[in-house]
């Protein structure tokens, strides 16, 4: 009987410590020569650095004054202030244009804001209980013997990303420069496991 269930149906019929370890174990894993979600995200940023540093070091880019810069966006940052990190991820894009397309970054930004609020109200309405196992969920992954190792580099990598890309972008540390809807949010380094 078991055998005929999906993975949703096995994660249902686990405790939640293990359901959460097995779809962890997915997310890890999951392809079949790819590795899963979480092991494509951390690869991507070190290749990308690669390539951002080959690209530094290159005298056919600097000649023809060309350059590659990665930008990494945190999540969490993203669903506190969506259009304030939408509005820094426009300054990154566009830095080279003049200061009169400042407001109208402003504007597109607002309203970006707006449309992913409304969208984020539509689709969750989260309690503190469940502010709270997810935090007891996060903290059970990290102390996890298996998972929790490659875990933790692997939020050491993420992390360092995004405060690199902080940096860059002028837009860390601590709070933010403009404020769009009600959260008053700062820029998140942590991020889940």
């Amino acid at each position: 009987m078991l055998k005929d269930y999906n993975f949703h149906q096995h994660l249902l019929k686990l405790e939640w410590a293990e359901g959460l370890r097995l779809a962890t174990a997915q997310l890890i894993i999951q392809g079949y020569e790819n590795g899963g979600d979480i092991l494509r995200m951390a690869n991507n940023i070190v290749k990308l650095k690669e390539t951002e540093s080959a690209v530094k070091s290159s005298t056919r880019y600097r000649e023809i004054n060309k350059m590659l810069q990665v930008y990494t966006l945190s999540l969490d940052d993203f669903i506190e202030q969506p259009g304030a990190s939408f509005k820094r991820f426009l300054d990154h894009i566009f830095d080279h244009l003049p200061e009169q397309n400042e407001q109208r970054k402003i504007e597109i930004s607002a309203k970006f804001d707006q449309k992913v609020r409304d969208k984020i109200m539509e689709r969750s309405r989260k309690g503190p209980e469940e502010e709270f196992l997810i935090t007891e969920q996060t903290t059970f992954l990290r102390d996890d013997h298996i998972f929790g190792p490659p875990l933790k580099r692997i939020e050491l990598l993420v992390g360092a990303a995004l405060q690199d890309s902080a940096i860059r972008s002028n837009a860390f540390p601590e709070t933010e420069k403009m404020s769009f809807g009600s959260s008053e949010g700062k820029v998140q380094n942590d991020i889940c496991c």
